[in-house]
């Protein structure tokens, strides 16, 4: 099983909207994977966001649904200047 790290730094102006954003990503992959993502902000810097979905299977699939659902969502836009989504996998 694989489990997938996500974090980036959300535009303080647009941090209503990232958290709705998120919301809709995550219902979308629990919807076609039953993977239930998390949602965490750091406690000392609450601009930088966690996404967590633990208990992915192996292969490219949930990546592909994952991908998708960011792109659906324009999550780019919520993003701080010079900031992207850095994906990090671990097996467990």
């Amino acid at each position: 099983m694989l489990h997938y790290f996500i974090y980036y730094r959300v535009n303080p102006a647009f941090e209503a909207e990232a958290a709705a954003a998120v919301e809709q990503i995550q219902f979308g992959i629990e919807s076609e994977t039953n993977i239930v993502g998390r949602l965490l902000r750091k406690r000392e810097e609450p601009q930088l966001w966690m996404e967590v979905y633990e208990d992915a299977p192996a292969g490219d699939a949930f990546e592909a649904i994952l991908n998708q659902a960011v792109e659906k969502s324009g999550f780019a836009r919520f993003l701080q200047p010079g900031s992207g989504r850095k994906t990090e996998c671990f097996q467990g």
